[in-house]
């Protein structure tokens, strides 16, 4: 067992250090008094948390270390006080200068402005993504339906009218509609179902593997990871979790990938009670295939 580099993505102000091989804190380190701070777990402060076995959630009855502090009442009132601390309006030379506050204040507003558009725009995606609907149009990029649910809603929402109409008035040229930003919006989208899909098979416990390996239209081979569980409904749950290119096809090759993309997503093998895949020798043969070689693994 060792750090995982995606628990910081999960939780954005984990810090690991190399020299100490622990995870600590960011804001429980800047903010470690005050109020709520009575109950605080010092190890997330001082020598670090290492017992990595112990760090994620098996099920609700047995709450992993990460979630049992970024939900405690002291890590949420260390992390109010680094919020208040950044906040640029609290700070002493803006309240003791007007024109400085002034500019505080326009600069709120239109964060906030920025803020509503890129939830619009995630909405937009949202919506395109559940109903399987493509993004872009060949070749014109304005006549995609991204960007066509975009002038569609700006005749009806004056702020979305409003930053289309004055993207050319901006010192700074985004407008978060060209292809670069549709594939962020879509890849944060994935992100954001991927981490719900992980986090329901940690709580379901058991669950199995279905896989297989079909050729794209540039004749990759594409291995397609997905995972059957029972949620907390007793529903049972079928669900895609990766699409990778297949770097070796051989059964033990394609064994050690699907514990990869597991590892990488926080789950490992120990509940995997089931595997699943077709009927080619490469992936459900006796004794080398993959489900033979994931057995063994």
């Amino acid at each position: 067992k060792s750090f995982n580099p995606i628990w910081l993505k999960e939780y954005p102000m984990l810090e690991y250090s190399l020299i100490t091989d622990s995870a600590y804190c960011f804001v429980c380190s800047l903010f470690p008094k005050g109020l709520g701070r009575q109950f605080s777990n010092e190890a997330w402060v001082k020598q670090g948390v290492n017992t990595w076995q112990k760090m994620k959630s098996r099920g609700k009855a047995k709450l992993g270390k990460l979630e049992q502090h970024f939900n405690s009442l002291s890590h949420k009132a260390a992390l109010n006080d680094y919020r208040n601390f950044m906040k640029e309006s609290n700070h002493i030379d803006i309240i003791m200068n007007r024109s400085k506050r002034q500019e505080s204040i326009k600069l709120v507003q239109e964060k906030e402005f920025n803020k509503q558009i890129i939830i619009i725009l995630f909405d937009i995606a949202r919506t395109l993504c559940r109903q399987g609907l493509s993004f872009r149009g060949d070749g014109d990029e304005s006549s995609g339906n991204f960007n066509q649910m975009v002038q569609l809603i700006s005749r009806h929402n004056p702020l979305m009218n409003r930053w289309i109409n004055e993207k050319s008035s901006r010192s700074y040229n985004v407008t978060y509609l060209g292809p670069r930003s549709q594939n962020e919006f879509i890849d944060i989208l994935s992100n954001e179902v991927r981490r719900i899909i992980v986090k329901e098979v940690q709580e379901a416990s058991l669950f199995s593997v279905m896989a297989d390996t079909t050729p794209d239209n540039s004749h990759k081979d594409r291995l397609t990871v997905c995972l059957r569980y029972v949620n907390n409904n007793g529903k049972a749950i079928e669900r895609l979790l990766e699409i990778a290119e297949g770097v070796d096809k051989t059964g033990l090759g394609t064994a050690k990938q699907i514990i990869e993309i597991l590892t990488k997503h926080s789950l490992g093998t120990d509940n995997l009670v089931f595997q699943s895949y077709d009927y080619a020798s490469n992936m459900s043969g006796q004794f080398n295939g993959t489900q033979a070689k994931l057995s063994e693994l």
